[in-house]
């Protein structure tokens, strides 16, 4: 088989494999019993009285998608570290990104609100972002590299 070949065939098998994963969790590990007809009919034929299908529209299919879209984002999180910090074993600690994290929720859990009255989570993301950033900067990591 050619070079090309061989990578579209393993990139189609792989896709296969993605798309009936996809199905399995939409059906799988369920109190109610649901099967391939419920999704298809999810997707071709969608019927509101039937509880099936409200589950799926209600439950499954946005878990299933949220899923995806985390899934997604801790890659690119994951290729921007590496990329930042040139390491292929790159993970938040290395510019204490939790640390700064953790400081900003633990200050706001027992009621120091640095940042005013805002949710935890928005506090927590704050503080990753300020201490990455002066981790950054206080190491010279934009400075010029000069050779001779």
């Amino acid at each position: 088989m050619p070079f090309s070949t061989r990578y579209i065939l393993l990139f189609a098998s792989a896709l296969i494999l993605l798309l009936f994963s996809f199905a399995y969790s939409l059906i799988a590990w369920s109190s109610f019993p649901l099967n391939l007809s419920h999704i298809s009919a999810y997707f071709f034929n969608f019927d509101h009285q039937s509880i099936e299908q409200q589950i799926l529209a209600t439950t499954r299919i946005p878990r299933l998608l949220v899923a995806i879209l985390i899934g997604t984002n801790l890659a690119v999180a994951g290729v921007l570290m590496q990329g930042l910090t040139r390491n292929p074993l790159a993970s938040p600690s290395i510019l204490g990104i939790n640390a700064g994290a953790a400081c900003f929720m633990a200050l706001a859990s027992i009621g120091i609100n640095v940042l005013g009255e805002v949710s935890s989570l928005v506090s927590a993301s704050v503080g990753g972002l300020v201490s990455g950033a002066l981790v950054i900067f206080l190491g010279g990591f934009f400075q010029p590299v000069v050779t001779p």
